[in-house]
C-alpha cells in the first residue's frame, strides 16, 4: 500500500509539472470567455480618438505651425539618438561582462536628458549615480563617436515622460513578441551536430518550454547555452514569464545573437532602433502648451506668470486650448464624448483624445472602466433557443485569407470579396510607394542608403555596431532635409484616410449585396505571424470592423476547402498541359456540367465560403455538422484548445 502511495504521488507530481502551462492557459481562457448572451458589447469605451488634419483646427497658424514643426523635428531626432544611445550603452555593459541596467521608464528618461541640454532650474534626478554614469558614457563614447550636439530641452519638461514611455513600450514589446521565436530558431541552428531528427527536436523544444526533463543527448547543449539565455527564476512557464519580465530575457537575446554572429548566421534585432527618420507624432498636453505658447500678457494687459498657470492647470486648461485650437469646430461637438485636452501630432495630422462625458471629472490617476475585448463566439456556444431566432436570417459564408481578405457567398449565389491588392490600391498605399521611390531615385537618396547596407545594425559586436552608428548618423544628416518634407507625412495621413474610406465602402457593400437581416458564418482561419514574402494584411482587425456592423459567428472551417460544395467529395488541383498545378483552381471529378458533361471547376475561396454557409445553416437547423466535415478532435468552444505546439522553424 505504501509503495502504491509513493508511486501515485510521483506520477501526480510529474503530471502537474508537465501540464502546468496547459492548466494555466485553460484557467486564463475560462476567465476571459463567458457564456454567449449577445453578438456584441454595445458599451462605449472610456476614451476615443479622432484623426484629422491639424490645419483645420489650428488657430494663428502662421505663428504656431513653425513652433510645432520645429518641436516635432527636434523630438524625432532626440528619439532616434535615444534608441542608439541605449543600444550602445547596453552593448558596452554586455561586452565588459557588467550587469545590464534595468530599462525602465526612469532609466530611459535619464538617457533622454543626457542627450539634451537645459538650465539648472527644476527638480533634480534622484539617482545621481546613474545620471553620472550615463553622462560619463556620453562624453567618453557616444559624443566623440558621432560628434553629437545636445538637443535643447527648453520647454519640453512635460513632453519627455511621454517619449520615455513610448520607447519603453517599444523595447518591451520587442522581447515579449519575439523572444520565443528567436529562441526556437537558435535551437535549430545550434543542435545540428546533436540530431537532425525533427521529431526529437520538436519534443526537446516542447520540454524546454514546459520546463520539464529533456533527452540526455541535449545535456551538454543545455549546460553550455541555457544559463546564458534563461533567467534563474522562471514563474510558471517561459511563455508566461517573458510577458511579465521581458527585460530579464535581454541578456539571453544578446547571447543568442552573439553565437549566431560567430556562426555567420542570420541575426535578429535584440533592441529596436528607429531607422525611419520621417518625423513621427508627439504628445502635447495642457502643461506642454503652457510651456510652449504661454503669452507674456493676458487680455487686461497684466503680465502672465507661467508658474502660476502650471500650478493651476485644470482651472486654466479650457482657456489655454481655446487660444490654440478652434474648439467650435464640429469635431468637438459629440453627444457622448468631450475633448480631453491632449493631442498627438506630427505637424500634419492630429489625433484628438476624447473622454466619455460621465468620466470627465475623474481625478488625475484614477482608473477608468476598461472595455473588455470583443469575444468572437463559436456557433456551438449558442443554445437551441438562441439558434431558433436565427432561422429567418440570410446566412452568409465568409472565408478569410491572406490575399483575399474575405470572400463571402450566400445561398442565392450573391458573392462579395475584399482583397489585399484592392485595399492597397484604394488606400493609395501603392501610389505613395511609387512616388516615394521615384523621389528617392531623383534625389540620389537610394545611392546614399545603399552604402549603409554594408553595415549590420543587428550586430552585438561593440566595435561593429559603432561602425554602423557612424554610417547611419552620416546618412541621417545627409537625408534629413529630404525626409522632413511635408509630402511624406501628408501621404501617410492620406493613406490612413483613404484606407478608412475603403473599409467603409466595403461594409456598405455587404448590406447592398446580402441585405440587412444577415448572419455571417466566419471561418476560424487565423495566422499569428507575418507570412514571408507577402505584404502585411488585415485579419483580426477586419473581423472586428465587420462585427461592429453585422452579426458574425465563428465556424470551424475544417475540410471546407478540400470538399466539393455540391457532392462533398475530395477536390483535386487542376493541372495545365505541362502537368503543373494551377494556383487555387480546383476540379471535382465526381461532378459534371449539365450543359457539356465536362468536369466542374471550383474556385478555392468560393467553394470554401459555400461550405461554411452550409455548415452554419445545418447547425442552426439540426445542431450538427454535415458528416463530411466531422473531425475526431472537433470540439465546441466549451472545450479548451490544445496547448500550442512548438514547431521547428
Amino acid at each position: 500500500m505504501k509503495l502504491f502511495s509513493k508511486l501515485y504521488n510521483l506520477l501526480r507530481k510529474n503530471y502537474i509539472k508537465n501540464n502546468i502551462c496547459i492548466l494555466y492557459k485553460m484557467k486564463v481562457k475560462k476567465k476571459l470567455k463567458e457564456k454567449f448572451k449577445e453578438f456584441r458589447n454595445n458599451d462605449k469605451s472610456a476614451y476615443k480618438t479622432f484623426k484629422i488634419p491639424l490645419k483645420t483646427i489650428l488657430l494663428n497658424r502662421d505663428t504656431t505651425q513653425p513652433v510645432i514643426d520645429h518641436l516635432v523635428f527636434e523630438m524625432n531626432d532626440l528619439v532616434i539618438h535615444t534608441y542608439q544611445f541605449i543600444r550602445l550603452f547596453v552593448l558596452h555593459q554586455y561586452t565588459n561582462n557588467n550587469p545590464l541596467s534595468e530599462l525602465d521608464d526612469i532609466f530611459i528618461l535619464y538617457c533622454i536628458k543626457t542627450l539634451g541640454s537645459r538650465d539648472n532650474r527644476g527638480k533634480k534626478g534622484k539617482d545621481t549615480e546613474l545620471l553620472e554614469t550615463l553622462e560619463h558614457f556620453y562624453k567618453t563614447e557616444y559624443q566623440p563617436l558621432l560628434n553629437h550636439v545636445k538637443t535643447n530641452l527648453k520647454n519640453t519638461t512635460f513632453l519627455l515622460p511621454y517619449l520615455a514611455t513610448q520607447i519603453h513600450t517599444s523595447l518591451s514589446n520587442n522581447t515579449q513578441e519575439h523572444f520565443i521565436q528567436h529562441f526556437l530558431r537558435f535551437i535549430n541552428k545550434t543542435t545540428n551536430e546533436i540530431t537532425e531528427d525533427k521529431a526529437t527536436l520538436f519534443q526537446f523544444k516542447k520540454q524546454l518550454m514546459e520546463l520539464s526533463e529533456t533527452d540526455i543527448i541535449f545535456t551538454e547543449w543545455k549546460e553550455t547555452h541555457l544559463p546564458n539565455i534563461l533567467p534563474t527564476e522562471i514563474k510558471k512557464s517561459i511563455h508566461y514569464d517573458v510577458k511579465i519580465k521581458p527585460f530579464d530575457y535581454l541578456k539571453g537575446m544578446l547571447y543568442m545573437n552573439s553565437v549566431l554572429e560567430k556562426q555567420e548566421s542570420k541575426l535578429f534585432q535584440p533592441l529596436p532602433l528607429r531607422s525611419n527618420i520621417i518625423p513621427k507624432h508627439i504628445i502635447i498636453d495642457t502643461a506642454s502648451l503652457i510651456n510652449l505658447f504661454c503669452p507674456e500678457k493676458d487680455k487686461d494687459g497684466n503680465k502672465v506668470k507661467k508658474g502660476e498657470l502650471l500650478s493651476n492647470v485644470k482651472d486654466n486648461q479650457n482657456e489655454v486650448w481655446c487660444n490654440f485650437l478652434n474648439l467650435k469646430n464640429k469635431i468637438f461637438k459629440n453627444k457622448h464624448y468631450q475633448f480631453h485636452n491632449q493631442i498627438q501630432t506630427d505637424g500634419i495630422s492630429c489625433c484628438l483624445l476624447f473622454i466619455r462625458k460621465d468620466l470627465k471629472d475623474k481625478k488625475w490617476g484614477a482608473r477608468v472602466p476598461v472595455l473588455q475585448e470583443q469575444d468572437f463566439y463559436n456557433i456551438e456556444d449558442l443554445s437551441k433557443g438562441q439558434l431558433d431566432t436565427l432561422k429567418e436570417r440570410n446566412i452568409v459564408g465568409c472565408d478569410p485569407g491572406k490575399r483575399r481578405l474575405v470572400y463571402m457567398m450566400d445561398k442565392n449565389g450573391n458573392k462579395l470579396q475584399y482583397t489585399a491588392p484592392q485595399r492597397k490600391r484604394e488606400s493609395k498605399a501603392k501610389t505613395n510607394q511609387r512616388i516615394l521611390l521615384e523621389e528617392r531615385k531623383r534625389n540620389g537618396i537610394i545611392e546614399k542608403e545603399t552604402i549603409l547596407s554594408f553595415q549590420n545594425s543587428k550586430s552585438v559586436d561593440y566595435e561593429k555596431f559603432k561602425s554602423y552608428l557612424v554610417e547611419k548618423d552620416k546618412l541621417n544628416k545627409e537625408t534629413i532635409e529630404f525626409y522632413k518634407r511635408d509630402t511624406w507625412r501628408k501621404m501617410k495621413f492620406r493613406q490612413y484616410s483613404y484606407g478608412k474610406k475603403s473599409i467603409d465602402t466595403f461594409l456598405d457593400k455587404i448590406k447592398e449585396t446580402f441585405g440587412e437581416n444577415i448572419l455571417i458564418g466566419y471561418g476560424n482561419w487565423s495566422r499569428s505571424t507575418q507570412m514571408k514574402h507577402f505584404m502585411p494584411t488585415m485579419n483580426k482587425g477586419l473581423r472586428k470592423l465587420i462585427h461592429k456592423k453585422y452579426d458574425t459567428i465563428t465556424i470551424n472551417e475544417f475540410n471546407t476547402s478540400k470538399k466539393c460544395c455540391d457532392c462533398n467529395k475530395d477536390l483535386e488541383y487542376y493541372k495545365d498541359k505541362e502537368g503543373k498545378k494551377v494556383f487555387r483552381l480546383l476540379i471535382c471529378s465526381n461532378c459534371v456540367s449539365c450543359e457539356n458533361k465536362k468536369i466542374v471547376f471550383r474556385t478555392r475561396d468560393a467553394n470554401s465560403s459555400i461550405n461554411i454557409m452550409k455548415i452554419t445553416q445545418t447547425w442552426i437547423e439540426k445542431q450538427e455538422r454535415p458528416l463530411c466535415f466531422h473531425i475526431s478532435s472537433f470540439t465546441s468552444s466549451n472545450k479548451q484548445k490544445e496547448d500550442e505546439k512548438v514547431r521547428p522553424s
